[in-house]
């Protein structure tokens, strides 16, 4: 009989060491989760604040908007802009320069909008028709969430970048000219191409 209650001292003695072991354990996986998240957001706040001082450089633009063909483009408020329409050749043209005039001849940018035509008709528009072709570096690029083809050259003869896309039955040409002009505007032209958009 002594032996049987010695026996059951020895197993409760037992777990007693069990249990300190359970809180220890648990004790400093409260104080690692706890540490762990302190830490986790302490290195998201500094995220968190650089991203409010980002400034869109566009806010101040005007927007031009075309209901006919359906897209948007902004640029910078001190631009002009003049639009033509070509039922002969198929094209509607709109073009955005620095200067008065606006024929895009002193370094702008021109969005074509072309029917009954081709990707590859539109390519041989930025080639000259009766010397040697120009060298463009062809890549795939997405505009307005359209994959569209994009040429690019460093010749003063050639156009400086060129991109063609399908959308909607038609051919848009966006043609930027940075390349032997009085007053080049690369940067300005390229964040003119980055707000155009689809609006149907």
């Amino acid at each position: 009989m002594q032996n049987k209650k010695l026996n059951n001292f020895k197993e409760g003695f037992a777990v007693i060491p069990v249990i300190v072991i359970v809180i220890v354990v648990l004790g400093l996986g409260s104080y690692y989760l706890l540490f762990h998240q302190n830490l986790i957001s302490t290195k998201k706040q500094p995220r968190s604040t650089s991203t409010v001082g980002a400034v869109d450089e566009t806010a101040n633009w005007k927007t031009y908007r075309n209901e006919q063909y359906g897209f948007e483009v902004k640029y910078p408020s001190n631009w002009k802009y003049n639009e033509s329409e070509n039922t002969n050749t198929n094209q509607f043209l709109v073009c955005f320069d620095p200067l008065v005039n606006t024929s895009c001849s002193g370094g702008g940018e021109m969005i074509s909008v072309s029917w009954k035509t081709t990707l590859d008709d539109q390519y041989k528009t930025i080639q000259p028709r009766h010397a040697n072709l120009y060298d463009y570096q062809k890549t795939e690029v997405v505009i307005s969430g359209e994959n569209a083809q994009q040429f690019t050259s460093d010749n003063p003869e050639a156009v400086s970048k060129a991109a063609f896309l399908n959308h909607g039955g038609y051919v848009y040409s966006f043609i930027l000219n940075w390349n032997n002009v009085v007053a080049p505007h690369k940067d300005t032209l390229n964040q003119i191409l980055s707000t155009f958009r689809f609006t149907k």
